[in-house]
């Protein structure tokens, strides 16, 4: 009998275990705004090994996108709205935006170990109106 009740137990906490992962990967973004005037701002984030999160800018065609952070451990990627990337490696991530409306980008730990850090995250409101 103890044995089966510890092997649910067992069973409970890896379904938990997966459930949290799941959710941290798959939730909401994080809406960033900027203060008037502003083209730049700082957000802190901790990350567990090959964990993820979702931010959300609103920006205009013409613009320059980029976000970057101290961690080479953190791969940051475009989920949703129309860009070229001009430049993606680790720690980094610049594009040019080609519409107006929302992106979704995600900066994942591809490390083996808890990553805390920063980014910076930067668009350029002067080079939409150049066009």
């Amino acid at each position: 009998m103890n044995k089966k009740i510890l092997s649910v137990i067992a069973i409970l906490l890896l379904v938990t275990s997966i459930s949290a992962q799941t959710t941290s990967s798959n939730s909401k973004p994080k809406r960033i705004t900027f203060s008037s005037g502003k083209s730049e701002i700082d957000e802190s984030i901790s990350l567990k090994p090959n964990e993820s999160k979702k931010f959300l800018v609103s920006a205009k065609a013409g613009q320059i996108f980029m976000v970057t952070s101290d961690s080479k451990d953190l791969e940051i990627k475009m989920l949703k709205g129309k860009d070229t990337a001009q430049m993606k490696e680790p720690g980094h991530y610049d594009s040019t935006l080609l519409a107006n409306g929302d992106y979704v980008f995600q900066v994942k730990n591809t490390s083996e170990k808890e990553v805390k850090s920063s980014i910076k995250i930067i668009i350029d409101h002067t080079s939409a109106s150049k066009l």
